[in-house]
């Protein structure tokens, strides 16, 4: 499966982490998801796409800013 990282500039506490966490299992069940709280970064591996997964995370309020693969 595909591996992103994601920066997500709005990433500040433990409630974020798990509203991101969420949001990308909701949207890939099987999705193995890496919080970095104190860089703001989220790693995930997924068969979603990009764009999915941008969207998804956008939907929930926290839109990633650069992808950094």
């Amino acid at each position: 499966m595909p591996e992103h990282t994601l920066l997500i500039p709005d990433l500040n506490c433990d409630h974020c982490v798990r509203s991101v966490t969420a949001a990308l299992r909701a949207l890939d069940p099987q999705a193995q998801v890496q919080v970095k709280l104190s860089q703001r970064l989220v790693q995930v591996i997924t068969e979603a796409t990009p764009a999915a997964v941008a969207l998804a995370l956008t939907a929930e309020g926290y839109p990633p800013q650069v992808e950094k693969d």
